[in-house]
């Protein structure tokens, strides 16, 4: 895994590691990743709008699943260190 850590740095984290199910969608980063350059005119919309429609069917097919979505229980989980 590369040094910038992202997995362990994103909101997602703390819910697998307490055996809560969750999704990290990353699209990863860019010469101007998380700097003052990073404007809104280098949006690209079209992208955005087909990232937005991916995560709104993937909820919308979780939420509407006959059971619960849940870890495997053998999977291994990351730890921090």
């Amino acid at each position: 895994m590369a040094s910038n850590r992202y997995y362990y740095r994103s909101d997602h984290y703390h819910f697998i590691k307490n055996n809560i199910p969750a999704i990290f969608i990353f699209n990863g980063t860019h010469e101007d990743y998380h700097a003052p350059t990073d404007t809104v005119e280098k949006i690209h919309y079209s992208l955005l709008e087909k990232r937005t429609r991916l995560i709104f069917h993937t909820a919308w097919n979780i939420v509407n699943r006959e059971g619960r979505l849940a870890l495997k229980e053998d999977a291994a989980i990351p730890s921090e260190y």
